[in-house]
């Protein structure tokens, strides 16, 4: 999906909103993720939708986010061959640039996936918590059940190295998180949730792409 940008105003207002402390290093970009619920019917348009945590953002850069989800359009769903609807989570992932004069914000992707509504994390390892031990990003994903909780849950390391250690945390991790799963014609459905946590700062703070506060 191309790159859609938002006018520069947002990324000085989105800046201020979310992360102050972005004023001392303004051209540094930071990743904002956006949950939604919506509601696609059997054209594969949104026929309803519900930001997640909407006060947390400025009123125009939520109106931009809202023109997105609306525009959205997929392959209409099927259930046993027949057109179906769907409900789901949905996750828009933006890139902000801001700087001293302006900034710009970028939509990196948009993907539909069961929606989370607990997030808890494991004790942060030990074994990794010094600056000179491992860091990295892991990409963790499972296959959410019509139950809400993760099955078997996969974890892969961006430079190839994977420590036990970082692995056994995600996978900690992920266990505890309850999801919304998907509902085809209202019935809940099994589907894929992919996410990334930043293992690459120092000490015990976790970046995780979903929380845009925690950038």
């Amino acid at each position: 999906m191309p790159n859609h940008r938002l006018p520069t105003a947002l990324a000085l207002l989105l800046s201020a909103a979310l992360t102050p402390a972005l004023a001392a290093a303004p051209d540094k970009p930071y990743t904002v993720a956006i949950w939604a619920s919506v509601e696609i019917g059997t054209e594969g348009t949104v026929t309803a939708s519900e930001i997640k945590k909407a006060s947390d953002y400025p009123a125009p850069f939520l109106a931009a986010v809202e023109k997105r989800i609306a525009a959205l359009r997929i392959e209409p769903p099927t259930d046993a061959g027949a057109p179906a609807t769907l409900r789901s989570g949905l996750l828009l992932s933006y890139t902000v640039t801001p700087s001293a004069t302006g900034g710009s914000v970028s939509l990196d992707s948009m993907n539909l996936s069961p929606l989370p509504v607990r997030e808890q994390f494991a004790p942060y390892p030990r074994e990794l918590s010094g600056p000179e031990d491992w860091k990295g990003k892991l990409t963790v994903s499972c296959l959410v059940g019509v139950d809400g909780m993760c099955g078997t849950i996969e974890v892969v390391s961006d430079n190839g190295v994977l420590p036990e250690p970082a692995r056994r945390f995600a996978r900690d991790s992920l266990q505890k998180w309850k999801f919304e799963p998907q509902r085809l014609n209202g019935k809940p459905v099994e589907a894929r949730f992919s996410t990334v946590l930043d293992m690459t700062v120092e000490k015990t703070e976790i970046k995780d792409f979903r929380d845009a506060r925690r950038l």
